[in-house]
């Protein structure tokens, strides 16, 4: 493994570069995005018919994805650089990706729960309500798992690298 971080080490900063200017620039995105659709919604609060408009054709969820999007791009930029530079300690997002991955696993469920509950009674027939539900379901589902499966690794991986470092 270290002959291969050795020969590789130009591509892995590149990577880590790369994966942290993105995910500031996402970071950045997101929470100008969730700033921005949050006063739009306010200014529609008495106008439920606005309201339900904007809510379901400028989804505020696809919106606020910049910013779990930003914090996975700079953990894994952090945890490239936390593999080729033996100097270097994790950073924030690193230490707490376990704890964050939970929680963006949490708050993605509760919102597919809320939009299907919400979308549910303007879905026409029993066709069209089958396959929306499916899809919230099997979405829902595999992106939650996925999120808890990563955060399992990262939890058993990070000691695994801590150790090796230490074996000399």
């Amino acid at each position: 493994m270290k002959t291969f971080i050795e020969e590789n080490k130009g591509l892995l900063r590149t990577c880590y570069l790369a994966a942290i200017i993105l995910g500031w620039l996402l970071l950045a995105l997101g929470w100008s995005a969730v700033v921005g659709h949050s006063i739009a919604l306010v200014t529609r609060i008495g106008n439920w018919e606005m309201f339900k408009d904007y809510y379901f054709s400028s989804v505020l969820w696809n919106v606020i994805n910049g910013v779990p999007i930003g914090l996975l791009a700079l953990g894994i930029g952090q945890f490239i650089r936390y593999v080729y530079d033996n100097d270097y300690r994790p950073g924030w997002v690193l230490r707490n990706a376990q704890q964050l991955l939970y929680v963006f696993a949490v708050l993605f469920g509760v919102s597919i729960v809320f939009t299907t509950i919400v979308a549910f009674p303007y879905w026409n027939n029993w066709v069209e309500i089958t396959i929306r539900l499916l899809a919230a379901v099997i979405w829902g589902i595999g992106k939650v798992l996925l999120l808890v499966g990563i955060a399992l690794i990262l939890k058993r991986i990070i000691p695994i690298i801590e150790e090796s470092r230490t074996l000399v």
